[in-house]
């Protein structure tokens, strides 16, 4: 499957999702090893109070490393300090660095009430694969459908 046949829909704090699509925060942060090319189309799930999709991105670059390496080498990039940092990856002998880049708000949130509507649907807990006809049904109809269409579909 080619990078921009899918796409990582990752669940995000609304607050880092915000930071992220305004451009302060251009690294994500994930417990786990994200196994996506750069490239890829980032869909971003605001959890908990939003409930929605608020905005695509694109995978910039993806490092796997220990978590003090990659404070070292990301902290002015993650969009939180230390303590917060090491809170989420403690326990972890490895973490994976999402550089972001083209942050795209959506003009309208897609509301996870429309989802479930147009498909069944759980947020992931962390991140998950989408397929582009999962994109594509997601938002038939629906005014961002343009933006992720183009992003699905054209290759970097």
């Amino acid at each position: 499957m080619n990078p921009w046949k899918r796409a990582l829909l990752l669940s995000v704090h609304p607050q880092y999702a915000e930071a992220i699509l305004l451009g302060t925060k251009t690294v994500e942060i994930r417990r786990r090893r994200v196994a996506v090319e750069p490239g890829t189309p980032l869909i971003l799930y605001g959890t908990s109070s939003a409930k929605a999709l608020l905005g695509a991105a694109r995978i910039a670059t993806v490092e796997v490393g220990d978590p003090d390496e990659v404070w070292e080498l990301h902290h002015d990039h993650v969009g939180v300090g230390r303590a917060v940092f090491d809170r989420y990856v403690r326990g972890a002998s490895e973490v994976t660095a999402l550089g972001v880049e083209e942050p795209t708000p959506f003009a309208e949130p897609i509301p996870l009430a429309r989802m479930r509507r147009v498909m069944e649907f759980r947020p992931p807990q962390s991140y998950q694969y989408v397929s582009d006809a999962f994109v594509r049904e997601l938002v038939f109809r629906h005014p961002v459908a343009e933006q992720l269409t183009k992003l699905m579909t054209e290759p970097r």
